[in-house]
């Protein structure tokens, strides 16, 4: 028996020395050589510079290395926070903010069209109807936006430009003062004026010119 073991041990080269304690092996370095200071080896070491790459698994105590994230690009993340985003409340509000800001706009704009309209259309009106019920008289004039009605008497007025005033202030609904107030005015009273419904009146008197009186529809 211990002619083979002998013969058998001979063929691989002697018999191999046992490492500290009877643990491990000498293998063997390149050319047969043992590895530097003669420390036994455990099994198949990877040379320096081959180390495979991480393949996204955990690393030591289950943890993903790198403090939980990947190390390279295109690696699975490891529930990192979501990106943060903006609150959808917050954009709906400022949606309905600009609406409501919008239908304030276009009402505000529709009150100012209508008064326009309604204004050239009393004015026009009022004109119309008095120039049929006196058409001997010119003293009166529509103005270009047809908004306002300008009358004037002249020095010598006749008398139908007298009804012409009189048609004008009542088509415009005018007070019975407003129309006392305009037989009164002297020279020295200056610009008068006065309001009434949707129309505004402003008139002056002198002996030279007459009265002159300048119908708004508001």
């Amino acid at each position: 028996m211990n002619g083979n073991r002998g013969s058998d041990m001979s063929g691989l080269g002697g018999p191999q020395p046992s490492g500290p304690s009877g643990h491990g092996s000498f293998a063997p370095g390149p050319g047969g050589q043992t590895p530097t200071g003669g420390q036994p080896t455990f099994g198949p070491q990877q040379p320096p510079g081959n180390q495979p790459a991480w393949t996204g698994q955990p690393g030591y105590g289950g943890q993903p290395p790198f403090g939980g994230q990947p190390p390279y690009p295109g690696q699975p993340d490891f529930g990192g926070p979501p990106p943060q985003q903006a609150p959808k409340s917050s954009k709906t509000l400022v949606i309905v903010l600009i609406a409501i800001l919008g239908v304030l706009v276009l009402a505000v704009i529709g009150v100012f069209a209508a008064i326009l309209i309604a204004g050239s259309s009393s004015a026009a009106t009022a004109y119309e109807k008095c120039s049929e019920l006196v058409p001997e008289s010119t003293a009166a004039t529509l103005s270009a936006d047809e908004r306002s009605i300008f009358y004037s008497s002249g020095s010598t007025p006749y008398s139908e430009d007298f009804q012409m005033l009189d048609c004008l202030l009542e088509t415009t609904g005018a007070p019975s003062a407003v129309d006392s107030r305009m037989g009164h005015t002297r020279a020295l009273d200056g610009t008068q004026d006065a309001e009434w419904d949707r129309w505004s009146a402003f008139w002056t008197y002198h002996p030279d010119a007459g009265l002159d009186v300048t119908f708004t529809a508001e």
